[in-house]
């Protein structure tokens, strides 16, 4: 499923405190279409610029995940 750990919304979701996730090989959700979405929480979300990095890692899984914790 695409159902993440940041609460009860699939990786395709998002609202305006939360964004879209991603994580590598799903073939109907291609890093493209997340790259949309991300734009499209960007121009929703009341949260401050500092806070948004993190959010956004938040909702990334597996080596995406991994790979922007060493950032």
């Amino acid at each position: 499923t695409m159902t993440g750990h940041y609460g009860q919304l699939s990786l395709l979701e998002f609202n305006k405190s939360t964004p879209p996730g991603w994580r590598k090989g799903l073939r109907d959700y291609p890093f493209p279409a997340f790259l949309q979405r991300l734009k499209l929480w960007h121009m929703i979300t009341d949260l401050d610029a500092d806070k948004r990095g993190a959010a956004v890692v938040a909702r990334l899984q597996g080596d995406p995940y991994k790979q922007a914790l060493k950032c």
